[in-house]
């Protein structure tokens, strides 16, 4: 999904502070070869191996929400709005239980707010996600 935010690999590097923060991620950004070419009978070469130790970053309430004039009532924590690079780092378990857990939390204020998923009140919801223990702050 191309959501309103695509996350790349500055947000898992350097950019990693978010406004609408709803989730913490830390996993470094590795992609295994996905090319392997023989040199000869007895070599071979591998390319594309991507490795670069992660640091703690927030991930954006937009990169789960679709365009609002594409979808108002979808959130994607499993597909999420990211490059190739950046999901690198966002695929691990610990990420898709939180970010599907900060979806559900969202779903709920959007029925209850009788409103988009795009247009519920970010800041209720992170403080919803604080009270159950979601961490969302960088650490200092």
């Amino acid at each position: 999904m191309r959501g309103s935010y695509v996350m790349t690999q500055s947000d898992i590097t350097e950019r990693r502070s978010k406004d609408d923060a709803i989730h913490l991620g830390s996993h470094y950004i590795d992609s295994h070869h996905p090319a392997r070419y023989a040199v000869d009978e007895s070599s071979f070469i591998n390319e594309g191996r991507l490795w670069q130790r992660g640091e703690i970053y927030q991930f954006p309430y937009r990169a789960i929400t679709p365009l609002e004039d594409e979808c108002d009532n979808l959130l994607v924590p499993v597909c999420v709005s990211a490059s190739h690079v950046a999901f690198c780092s966002i695929r691990v378990e610990a990420s898709w239980m939180m970010l599907g857990e900060a979806a559900g939390v969202a779903a709920k204020l959007a029925i209850d707010e009788d409103r988009s998923v795009q247009s519920i009140n970010v800041q209720h919801l992170q403080n919803r996600l604080r009270e159950l223990t979601i961490p969302l702050d960088q650490p200092e």
